[in-house]
């Protein structure tokens, strides 16, 4: 189902709708996340314009789309203490470097492939994003206080797809939105430790 000129995709379907439909995955409401700084149906049909091929630029620039997603994914690595910082950057590449307990861990591939793909979504080029400071020779497990993604909140608390679509009818979902919609914070530090 498209929308008619104009209109919103995301919104007429919700988030339910596309998922059935096999258009979005938790994964990629974690894209959105990161991209815009929250959860709405705006940032879903950014998202998914971009994936039928639409080319209009949502930044000024490729460096501003790798400043924006590396701040934001850095507001989320610091339940563990983890990082992601600019090690290069000009107008056809950046190189990012993962660092604190992130180096290791083995859910750091999940969030690389985040990163990308929401650095994508802001500016539809075809610069290179490149990261380095992984250590996985170092196995272990995915530390206390790690990150969550989309799919691990669902699960955790048994959230679906609809249920995001009434919040979202409120407005934007912000990470403290979201931990109001899975339900008391402690219970989200409890998932967070692997409890």
């Amino acid at each position: 189902m498209r929308p008619t000129p104009g209109g919103s995709r995301a919104r007429e379907m919700g988030l339910a709708g596309l998922h059935e439909a096999g258009e979005i995955t938790p994964r990629d409401v974690d894209v959105v996340s990161v991209a815009f700084g929250q959860i709405s149906y705006e940032g879903v049909d950014a998202l998914l314009r971009r994936r039928d091929g639409d080319t209009e630029p949502l930044v000024e620039d490729f460096e501003a789309a790798v400043r924006r997603v590396v701040r934001r994914i850095n507001e989320c690595q610091h339940h563990d203490g983890g990082s992601t910082s600019i090690r290069e950057l000009a107008s056809d590449h950046c190189l990012l470097e993962v660092g604190g307990p992130c180096v290791h861990c083995p859910q750091i591939i999940y969030t690389m492939g985040v990163v990308a793909e929401a650095i994508r979504c802001l500016w539809p080029g075809d610069e290179q994003v490149e990261f380095t400071g992984t250590r996985f020779e170092e196995k272990t497990e995915r530390p206390p206080g790690a990150q969550l993604t989309m799919a691990m909140v669902m699960r955790g608390f048994s959230l679906t797809f609809a249920q995001i679509d009434v919040a979202l009818r409120q407005g934007p979902v912000n990470d403290e939105r979201l931990e109001e919609l899975a339900g008391r914070s402690h219970l989200l530090a409890e998932l967070r430790a692997g409890r």
